[in-house]
């Protein structure tokens, strides 16, 4: 392995798995030192050689193997299959090895760690799952990123507990950590972007409508518009309980919630968003106001008369919602571009 030919370094790596036992310390470390060779086939023929020769859970070799991942692709898929033979699937140790690479530094770490984790963490492993789902919290964005991507490949629609787990997070300290909550359970519920169809990540997120903390109730109230899938008549029900929460923001993000989950002139829906015309928050009135456009049927004589009453309103800027409003029922063009105008600011919202 130390001859000066590159050739025959390669033929006695890959000759080496053949005469040495399994788990022999110095034919793993002469292995290992050619990970870092100059010729890329030489550097193949080590990664194999490791895989037949490492012991299961050897956390040493397999940081060696991971730190080798990089753009030549041939060589990524020798470190995967490496990594396969050597790292245990529900292994915590090996999961924590690999999920540290995800803040690292280098791009290609972080990606070999995006690839590596969802074979190493079983379905179900609560503790898998949350030392991966512990780095929402981190000070990096493409770490972040990294770690949303892994939980979306890892975490099952239908397991409650692997989701549960991801739920929790609605509960954090941090907005940013919220929201990143929200993207990974919106991919993995029957709202937009979703990847299948199940009841568990809904349930999740109800479970929380009535958490002592209104900022969760806020939280709840956004992750219901992106969880389930317009017209689901248990996301509306919730949400519209939470239009009438004691608190002013609650209010406020479950009436903007009915513009991606309700469905235009539903009854119940336009008598909830008209009642909140009443509200004593002027910015709950405004809201409201603005979410009639969506979910209120074109024309409507009810709701027309309803939005001019507030053309009197005390505060000035009820006053000029309520006539764009007015304007916007009255012509289904105008109406059309303001709804366009509240879906992408929800959506902004909620990135």
């Amino acid at each position: 392995a130390r001859d000066e030919s590159a050739a025959v370094r390669a033929a006695a790596l890959e000759v080496l798995p053949s005469v040495a036992p399994q788990g022999d310390a110095e034919c793993i470390a002469a292995a290992a030192a050619c990970l870092q060779d100059g010729a890329t086939h030489v550097r193949l023929s080590a990664l194999k050689a490791l895989a037949h020769l490492s012991l299961t859970d050897n956390h040493d070799v397999a940081a060696d193997v991971m730190a080798c991942f990089g753009s030549d692709e041939d060589t990524n898929t020798a470190v995967l299959e490496a990594l396969s033979k050597v790292l245990t699937k529900g292994d915590v140790g090996a999961i924590e090895l690999v999920a540290a690479r995800l803040e690292s530094a280098r791009g290609h770490l972080r990606l070999a760690a995006v690839r590596i984790l969802p074979s190493l963490v079983a379905e179900g492993d609560i503790r898998g799952i949350g030392v991966i789902a512990a780095k929402l919290a981190h000070d990096s964005l493409r770490v972040r990123e990294a770690v949303v991507e892994v939980l979306v490949r890892v975490v099952k629609a239908e397991d409650t507990a692997g989701v549960e787990t991801i739920a929790a997070y609605l509960e954090h300290d941090s907005d940013e950590v919220r929201l990143l909550a929200i993207q990974v359970l919106s991919q993995l519920g029957t709202g937009p972007g979703a990847s299948s169809s199940s009841s568990t990540v809904g349930a999740a997120v109800l479970r929380r409508r009535e958490h002592a903390s209104a900022v969760v109730r806020e939280t709840v109230a956004y992750a219901v518009a992106q969880v389930y899938a317009r017209g689901s008549s248990e996301a509306c029900s919730a949400t519209l309980r939470l239009v009438h929460d004691s608190d002013e923001r609650v209010r406020e993000a479950a009436l903007r919630a009915l513009i991606d989950i309700a469905e235009r002139g539903v009854a119940t829906t336009v008598a909830a968003v008209l009642a909140s015309l009443k509200d004593t928050e002027p910015r709950v009135r405004c809201t409201a106001l603005e979410v009639l456009v969506a979910v209120a049927a074109k024309g409507d004589e009810e709701v027309l008369d309803a939005v001019k009453g507030l053309l009197s309103d005390p505060e000035y800027e009820v006053r000029t919602e309520a006539a764009g409003t007015v304007e916007g029922m009255a012509s289904s063009e105008e109406a059309s571009a303001r709804e366009v105008r509240l879906r992408r600011e929800w959506s902004e919202k909620c990135r």
